[in-house]
């Protein structure tokens, strides 16, 4: 009983001290990411809209245009500064801001690489680098934000391979790298993204094939590695891919069959894998897909006949199948379904199989 008073006075004092180091933390916290947001606009060069003329010591930084803060700490959580033209480098500055949930800055001009710091923000859900000047490599740092659910790096000069720390990112849902120039192979662990539904890299110089894993993306829904240097042929494991709506793989190198798994992929409506090197027989399995609206299959080696099952997919408005090696005659069924739906049959007529139903469906021709 007599220490009662003394450990009073010591956890009182304790806590006095607890609060007012809890409260220089925070101070210094915010003076870091003003000191931050000042060297990220002391890196732009030409500001043409005047998009951080308010970027004062007049206002607070959570004023500041583009800027938006935790109401409660003041804490930046988004820098969103889309279509300014704003020219100059990404700060690497910006990897102190801890809090930073989002990272908006398409429809720019910044030019030089990003900075691997930004793989510090372990906050970060979304990061928008569309239609900048970026070039370099995708920072291996970028696999450390297991929180990451956006990555949109489309339209840069990026180079380099997609590195597989960002296979790391298992929250992520969408990750689009389109229109760069990337190199290298699609990551082997690139399964490990389970939540994600949107993975397009269309336009780069990729190679190799696709790896099996790519089978555990069960939350995929469009899929686009259009115009690459993709080779091989596609794995069966392609049809997990239960919730896929949208496959294009057009203008590759790929080879092989044509997996007949992909008939499992029930919510398939547009099928592009035109210009490749397809052999084999067009799987009869397609038919199965009831929503199943595109099927652009032209510029491969198929050399099978034209199954029958195909023309029973209600949905099905464009069909190319020209500049294949396809043998026998053309299914009769394609008549009734011209006729019952504004299908397309996209010059598909076959030199051995001359009939009336070519000339029906030339009628339908699109290109």
């Amino acid at each position: 009983m007599g220490f009662r008073t003394p450990v009073v006075c010591f956890i009182a004092a304790a806590i006095v001290c607890s609060v007012s180091v809890g409260v220089l933390l925070a101070d210094q916290n915010l003076e870091v990411h003003n000191e931050a947001l000042k060297a990220f606009k002391s890196s732009i060069t030409n500001d043409p809209f005047g998009a951080l003329v308010d970027w004062t010591d007049a206002r607070h930084h959570c004023n500041w245009s583009g800027i938006s803060c935790d109401p409660a700490s003041n804490h930046v959580i988004s820098i969103s500064l889309v279509d300014k033209q704003l020219k100059g480098e990404i700060s690497p500055f910006l990897g102190n801001i801890s809090t930073l949930q989002i990272l908006d800055l398409t429809l720019n001009s910044f030019v030089g690489h990003i900075p691997p710091q930004l793989g510090l923000c372990s906050n970060l859900l979304g990061l928008g680098l569309y239609y900048n000047s970026l070039s370099g490599p995708i920072p291996p740092e970028l696999g450390n934000l297991g929180n990451l659910q956006e990555v949109d790096f489309g339209n840069n000069f990026f180079n380099g391979h997609i590195p597989e720390s960002i296979c790391n990112c298992t929250a992520l849902q969408q990750l689009t790298l389109s229109f760069n120039n990337l190199t290298g192979s699609i990551p082997s662990n690139i399964g490990s993204l389970v939540n994600l539904e949107f993975f397009v890299a269309y336009d780069n110089s990729l190679v190799g094939s696709l790896p099996p894993s790519i089978g555990r993306l069960e939350a995929l829904q469009t899929l686009d590695l259009s115009q690459n240097q993709l080779s091989g042929s596609l794995p069966a494991e392609m049809g997990n891919l239960w919730n896929l709506e949208l496959i294009q793989l057009r203008d590759n190198f790929l080879a092989g069959k044509l997996p007949s798994e992909l008939g499992h992929c029930i919510k398939l409506h547009t099928i592009n894998m035109y210009n490749n090197r397809f052999t084999g027989s067009i799987p009869p399995e397609l038919g199965n897909l009831s929503s199943l609206e595109i099927l652009r299959l032209y510029g491969n080696k198929f050399n099978s006949t034209i199954p029958i099952s195909l023309f029973r997919a209600k949905s099905l408005t464009h069909l190319g199948l020209s500049e294949n090696e396809l043998i026998g005659s053309i299914p009769i069924e394609i008549g009734t379904l011209i006729e019952s739906t504004a299908l397309a049959v996209e010059d598909s007529c076959i030199s051995q199989a001359k009939s009336d139903l070519c000339t029906t469906a030339a009628k339908r021709i699109t290109t």
